[in-house]
């Protein structure tokens, strides 16, 4: 008999980018890597990029994921010029995040396995096919992936162009 345990779950999809409308009011370069940043900063969101932003992820994602009460949390803009990376981090206090690329043409996200560490300790630092160290999803233009919040990830230099990242909030309760 075979199991897969612990799967983690991503789901990629296609976003109409114009029906994304959010204008950030200002930007500051931020965190450890210093990407230009709208995170924390007031911003507007049409009500339309909030129901269609709703409609992808709950279509993207199977029933049985989807939580009490979804809802969106902090929504922000990062701009990448060619030298720019993001450090390693998680978004804490939410469920599920996700990235829509705006104007990168392909993304360099990385997400970390969760078991990385004892992976590399038990098989090597090259991991195995069925013992992946990262998922490295090629994301393109037009693109956006929803991953579980807890995920560790971070992102390669080497793109220009804007990303939204958003943080998505869901009651589950297994009582």
């Amino acid at each position: 008999m075979h199991y897969d345990m612990w799967a983690i779950p991503f789901f990629i999809g296609k976003v109409d980018l114009d029906k994304i409308k959010i204008t950030h009011k200002a930007t500051e370069k931020i965190w450890l890597s210093e990407v230009e940043s709208s995170f924390g900063k007031e911003h507007d969101i049409e009500p339309e990029t909030f129901e269609y932003l709703q409609s992808i992820i709950l279509d993207l994602m199977p029933q049985d994921l989807i939580g009490q009460n979804p809802r969106f949390g902090e929504i922000w803009r990062n701009t990448y010029t060619q030298k720019d990376w993001q450090d390693i981090h998680i978004h804490p206090n939410c469920q599920w995040s996700f990235i829509i690329y705006e104007s990168v043409p392909q993304g360099k996200p990385v997400f970390m396995n969760p078991n990385y560490r004892l992976i590399q300790n038990q098989i090597g630092s090259g991991g195995h096919p069925r013992f992946p160290l990262d998922f490295r999803p090629e994301c393109k233009k037009g693109d956006i992936v929803i991953f579980p919040s807890m995920i560790k990830h971070f992102v390669m230099p080497g793109n220009e162009g804007s990303t939204v990242s958003g943080n998505i909030y869901m009651d589950y309760n297994f009582s």
